[in-house]
């Protein structure tokens, strides 16, 4: 009879069915709160060994750690690497005769010992690649753009499998959320850092809370990139249509997209070209979008307005807001009016800010920005799309 059935097959006591519910409500507060423990444990270890403010000696003392840590990762993942060869070895019958699974052995502990290695390869030649992956160490690294925590994540709580990259991930986000709480202002101790953290409600809520952020972050810089491509198309547009100063017969090295840059020498009121200097690809895209000239790239007066104005609005943060669902989201009320002399009036104000923020404005050439009867209500994750047409 099955575990399950002989349960069915018991009364039904409504004591022990109300124990699993508090037990199981009582583990889990624990767990909620080990983890803000863990995470304050992290942050000031971050902050004694990793952080701008650690000492000389707090910085050698981690870099050593992870270093040692690194050296047992790299020398375990050797030993995986040949024990599948070995494996392999063994199953295309390439071992050599005097390896132990080749000899014949004379006394019965020297036959065990030869039983229980070939049964033991024989079940390791049924794995696959994905088994021998999964005995793989990740090393305590930290990759261009990711979290500043990565490493003491990684390092204080021994995530060093593929399988661990959502754990890591949790608790960076919990370790930006403190940071950007206390950054400026005194530690004391792990009591600071889960004090905090239980002041908002939680462990878990943090995480959500900076995944948001981070979002927000993530979409900044992914207008930040359609930016610098419009730049950059318009740039190169501008410049190879723009009559040329002068002309060389070269054979270029480091042409990109029909444009290469050079280095010239001033002396005398002269120009004299002397090399043409090399550049990775992003860097010669920011070289090339420094570009300016009025006339090969004019600038549109009502996007330029609309755009610092829109910029005015994001001089003060979000506020704590007054208890709304949506409070603690600051949102911009835009409203156009007929200002003074019959020209249209821009007007911005925050609302759920830190501080109360009214942005006037009136065009000073004749911009058409039209007309409408009612408020228009922006919140922040709405400004973002609409950014990218501002360009």
């Amino acid at each position: 009879m099955s575990a399950a059935n002989s349960r069915n097959n018991q009364p039904l006591n409504p004591d022990d069915l109300n124990g699993f519910i508090e037990n199981a409500r009582s583990s889990l507060k624990t767990l909620k709160q080990s983890a803000s423990i863990a995470t304050a444990n992290a942050y000031l270890l971050w902050l004694d060994t990793q952080a701008f403010s650690a000492t000389k000696e707090g910085k050698e003392w981690i870099k050593k750690e992870i270093d040692a840590r690194n050296a047992d990762i790299k020398k375990h993942n050797e030993d995986v690497k040949k024990e599948k060869k070995y494996v392999t070895d063994y199953k295309n019958n390439n071992l050599s005769e005097d390896e132990l699974v080749n000899q014949t052995g004379k006394t019965k502990e020297q036959k065990d010992e030869i039983a229980a290695e070939k049964k033991r390869l024989d079940a390791l030649a049924k794995k696959d690649d994905k088994y021998w992956d999964s005995l793989k160490l990740v090393p305590i690294e930290r990759r261009e753009g990711a979290s500043e925590f990565t490493e003491i994540v990684k390092f204080i709580f021994e995530y060093d499998k593929s399988a661990h990259a959502a754990s890591v991930n949790r608790f960076c986000l919990a370790l930006e959320w403190v940071h950007a709480r206390f950054k400026g202002k005194t530690v004391e101790g792990i009591e600071d850092v889960v004090t905090v953290i239980d002041d908002a409600c939680g462990f878990e809520i943090i995480v959500e809370e900076q995944r948001r952020n981070r979002n927000d972050d993530d979409q900044a810089q992914v207008d930040r990139e359609i930016i610098a491509e419009r730049n950059y198309a318009d740039t190169k547009a501008a410049l190879k249509g723009a009559e040329p100063l002068a002309s060389l017969d070269i054979e270029p090295r480091f042409e990109l997209d029909g444009l290469v840059i050079m280095v010239a020498r001033y002396d005398g009121g002269k120009a004299h070209v002397v090399a043409e200097l090399p550049a990775g690809d992003g860097e010669f895209k920011r070289l090339i979008s420094r570009y300016e000239n009025p006339e090969l790239l004019p600038v549109s007066d009502t996007t330029e307005f609309i755009g610092r104005l829109m910029e005015l609005g994001q001089l003060v943060s979000d506020g704590e807001g007054s208890g709304d669902k949506d409070s603690k989201e600051k949102t911009e009320r835009v409203l156009l009016s007929d200002g003074k002399n019959g020209k249209p009036e821009l007007v911005i104000s925050a609302c759920n800010a830190d501080a109360a923020l009214i942005v006037k404005a009136r065009p000073k050439t004749e911009i058409d920005l039209g007309l409408t009867d009612e408020p228009l209500v922006m919140k922040e994750r709405w400004r973002k799309p609409l950014e990218r047409f501002l360009v």
